[in-house]
Formats: C-alpha cells, structure tokens, sequence
C-alpha cells in the first residue's frame, strides 16, 4: 500500500476516533443497540459521500486549501468569511472537547495515587500542553507520531473488545429501551455522532500530503472513515453492553443525567478486574484523545498559516499556541465541556462537511460537467439534495436539544 495513503488514512481515522469513541456508550445508552447501529452506519454513509465534495474542491482548486479560501476561490469574499469562522469554530470546539476529555481521564487515573491535591484544571492544562508540545513537530514527524499511536490504539482496542465482549450476555443486551425512539432520545444522540466523524478539518492538508491523487485520496478517506465506524459499533455494544449488566447503578445513570468520562474509564477498569486490562482501558481513551486532537490541531494550524500571511511568516511556535490556548481555557472553565462541546461542535460541522461543500460544488457549476468530475458519483443531484437534507435534521435536532435543555434549565 501507498505509504502516503496509509499516513492520510490514519490521520482520518485517528481525527474521528477518539471522543467518538468515548463519547458515544454515553450518549446511545439512551437509545439501546440497533437503533444506535443504524444511526452510526447512516451518519458514516452521509459523512463519506460528503467527504467526496469536500475533496473534489480541493482537486478542482489545483492545491490542498482550507474551506475559507475554498470559498473564496469558488463563491467570493462573504462566503470565505463563513467558511473560515465555521472552521475554526469546529476546530476549537472539538480541541476543547479533547482536552476536556483527555484530562478528565488523566485527573480520574492519577487523583487516587498522587501525594498532592491534583485538580481537573491541573490535568487539563497539562494535556494541552502536551498536545502542544508534539504539533511543534514538523508534519512528517507529526504524522509518524500520529500512525504510531493510532496502530498501538487499534490494536489496544482489538484486546479491550474481545476482553469486554466475553462478559457481555448477548439475550440481555439492551436492544432498545423505552426512549429508543423518542425524539428528545435522538435529539441528543444525532449532533454526538455526527461530530464522531469529523475528520473534514484535514482535507487541505491530506490533498498536499497525497500529491492530488484522487484515487489514494478517495480509499484514504473510505477506510480511514470506515474504520472509525466498526470501532463505534463493536466499542458500544461492548461497553453498554457490560455497564448494564454488571454496574447497573451506573447504567441508569448513563439513561438519565449521564456521567462523566473519567466515569465511564474507572467503571470499565473494575470491570475488567485484572491490571493488565486495566491499564489498557486508560491507555486505549488517552490515545483517542491524543490522536484526534492530532488531526484536528494539525488542520487548525495550517489553516491559520493559509489564511494569514502574517502568521505564516512567523515561528511555527505562533500558530501552535493560537490553536490551542482558547481550547485549553475553555475546557477549563466550561463544566462537563465534553458533550457540551461536541454538541456544539456537531451544528458547525454541519456547515464545513456538508452544506458549504455542496454549496460551491453548484455554485462553481461542477454538477453539470459529469465529464470532467474527478468523483463521478457526485453529478447525482438527488445525493447532493440528500446530504443537505440530512444536514438539516442535525441542526434541527440539536436546536431543539438546546431549547430542551433551556427549559428544563
């Protein structure tokens, strides 16, 4: 297999897998198993049909561009100013939600053992700077950093799964449950699953890294979104699978006000009552962090150096603290910034991934050169129509999930 392929199909996967795969047992607890696989294979089938418009732009433009000079390029000045707000905001969101999420897996691991009074702040701050430490690398060394621990990660999960499934009870799996399908159920689910493949923020950067090839682009971005799919399914059965049946306590929880992922982590390691496994658990959500924190810093970063002359001209340091200290601060002072966040993040995205991509692939007149098109597919107007549709249920549910939490607040 191409080397650079490979490279871009890690970058994709290890950017959707990571609050996707933590996040998602908790936000589909409520919705019970098939529900939940149905839901996760039509975000999956959305989100890569999607990817096809964002990179037929990219290949269309001659270069790897970020979404705001994508809109500049095709549309003019006021849809660029869109586009680089959508982007950016998606980036910090998601930033925020990782490091987040990484330090509260971090502060639940090390609180019992540590001499000292270690707050969740502490251990958010110091995350961040570790993510800010490796992005100071150059991109060769960032994506040999980023295949490393995603291959560790993949394998980890592997032994986690076929650790956990072996206590699941398949005739008590909970197929579905009494909220299955209720719309503030979904309402809450749909937003969290479709930023769980948000690997959009990257596509500039794997177009340069693959030098424009369409074809390596195309199976990079079908196995690298793929891959996080499986993952989603086999990890939710698995672990809401063992929650309900041996902590049931937590489970209810997990149906009603939620928990917290440092939580959901230190349930799972007694659950697996051997150390070895134990380990593997924290392991296996601080890599997911880690690695798409990875692919999103990594889109922000050179999206403010393509954007900015200013910035670019300056140390590679600049751009690195620009993308990182507003998520870090967030994080800190937003509580429960994780699902928060990545519901937030979920109407952004809805903007990048699918409404502005298939807004310029008109507005640029693609879809009437079926000839010409690098991604034949994409001249089927009724697939286009579709994606917006399903865009328009993303937003929609999580306005009403905001306006639910309004008055319930």
């Amino acid at each position: 297999m191409n080397k650079r392929m490979i490279g871009s199909m890690c970058l994709v996967a290890g950017t959707s897998i990571g609050a996707g795969m933590i996040a998602l047992p908790m936000a589909l607890s409520k919705l019970g198993i098939i529900p939940s696989i149905i839901l996760m294979l039509g975000v999956w089938t959305v989100m890569y049909i999607s990817s096809l418009v964002s990179l037929e732009l990219n290949l269309k433009a001659g270069a790897g561009l970020p979404l705001g000079a994508l809109a500049k390029k095709f549309s003019g000045p006021k849809t660029e100013a869109i586009g680089l707000l959508s982007i950016k905001g998606l980036c910090y969101a998601l930033l925020a939600a990782y490091i987040y999420g990484g330090g509260s897996t971090i502060f639940s691991l090390l609180k019992p053992v540590v001499g000292f009074n270690l707050t969740l702040n502490v251990t958010m701050a110091s995350f961040g700077l570790f993510l800010m430490a490796i992005l100071l690398f150059s991109i060769t060394s960032v994506d040999y950093i980023n295949r490393t621990l995603l291959t560790k990660k993949i394998g980890v999960m592997a032994l986690l799964f076929v650790a956990l499934i072996v206590k699941v009870d398949l005739p008590q799996l909970p197929i579905e449950t009494g909220n299955s399908w209720n719309l503030e159920t979904w309402s809450a689910c749909i937003p969290v699953v479709f930023t769980s493949f948000g690997f959009q923020v990257i596509f500039h950067t794997i177009t340069d890294y693959c030098e424009k090839d369409k074809t390596i682009l195309k199976r990079a971005v079908f196995w690298g979104s793929l891959i996080p799919a499986i993952i989603y399914i086999l990890w939710t059965i698995s672990v809401v699978g063992v929650i309900s049946l041996y902590r049931p306590d937590a489970y209810t929880a997990m149906l009603h006000q939620g928990i917290d992922i440092g939580e959901l982590v230190s349930h799972l390691s007694q659950i697996l009552d051997i150390k070895i496994l134990q380990a593997l658990v924290w392991v296996a959500s601080s890599f997911s962090m880690v690695t798409s924190a990875i692919g999103v810093g990594m889109g922000l970063i050179d999206s403010w150096k393509k954007t900015s002359d200013t910035i670019n001209n300056k140390p590679h340091i600049i751009p690195v603290l620009l993308s990182f200290i507003p998520p870090t601060l967030c994080a800190m002072v937003i509580p429960s910034a994780f699902i928060k966040a990545l519901g937030f993040a979920g109407m952004i995205l809805v903007v990048i991934a699918l409404f502005l991509p298939v807004y310029l692939f008109f507005k640029a007149g693609f879809h009437q050169k079926k000839s010409v098109l690098f991604y034949p597919l994409l001249a089927n107007k009724s697939i286009l129509i579709a994606i917006i549709f399903a865009g328009v249920i993303v937003i929609a549910m999580e306005i009403y999930n905001l306006l639910i939490q309004g008055i319930a607040g």
